[in-house]
């Protein structure tokens, strides 16, 4: 077995380097779409209409209580039903994205309650609209808050990827489990997998660590 993996190791460590760059892309764009999702509900969580925060709270406890492979299926098998049929990949994007927002919204909206209320009344009382208010006062202060359970989430959703194998994306866990199927190096081609994943997540957090360190350094300059 061993040899057999040394012998065909340059093919396969190809293979799962074009996985790896899949599992970043779907990464990436899960957490884009969980971010702009996050920010809308958040908003929606902090204005003075009482529907809109009903609103921001079903979404964020319908999100969170849908396990993402229920989503994933919904949005791959579920959608062509109604004639609509996406491909793997914007699949993971939707699933992860509507999964991840509510996690995003929930960072957000505790973010911008640390943020003192007179903060708010303060750029409403200088005639600044309550968007622009979120725009220039609010979120960069809050940003500061968000940013360290923010990077947890994007870790999480990291390892989470390889669920998308279920419905076919081509990313890490895919291509290892083809692999291991074809050649029959089950073992070691998880092991492989395992520590591409780790090597992805350490480095996440390095410079997940490095976005923190210098946000505070500036904000400890500014005072």
């Amino acid at each position: 077995m061993i040899t057999e993996f040394a012998r065909n190791f340059p093919e396969i460590s190809a293979l799962l380097i074009s996985a790896t760059g899949m599992t970043l892309v779907v990464t990436l764009g899960s957490a884009a779409v969980a971010t702009l999702l996050g920010l809308f509900f958040a908003y929606l969580a902090s204005s003075r209409h009482a529907f809109l925060r009903v609103l921001s709270s079903t979404y964020v406890a319908l999100a969170r209580a849908i396990p993402t492979l229920s989503l994933l299926f919904l949005v791959y098998y579920g959608l062509p039903s109604f004639n609509i049929r996406l491909q793997p990949i914007p699949t993971a994007l939707i699933g992860f994205g509507i999964h991840g927002g509510a996690y995003v919204t929930e960072i957000i909206r505790a973010a911008l309650l640390s943020v003192p209320a007179g903060q708010r009344e303060a750029a409403l009382s200088i005639g600044m609209t309550p968007l622009q208010s979120m725009r220039y006062i609010l979120f960069p202060q809050a940003g500061k808050t968000a940013i360290p359970p923010y990077f947890n989430y994007v870790l999480q959703l990291l390892k989470d990827t390889s669920i998308a194998s279920a419905i076919a994306v081509p990313e890490l866990m895919f291509r290892a489990r083809g692999i291991a199927n074809q050649m029959d190096l089950t073992d070691l081609m998880y092991l492989y997998a395992a520590v591409i994943y780790l090597a992805l997540s350490l480095s996440l957090s390095r410079f997940a660590s490095a976005v923190e360190k210098r946000l505070w350094t500036g904000m400890r300059a500014a005072q």
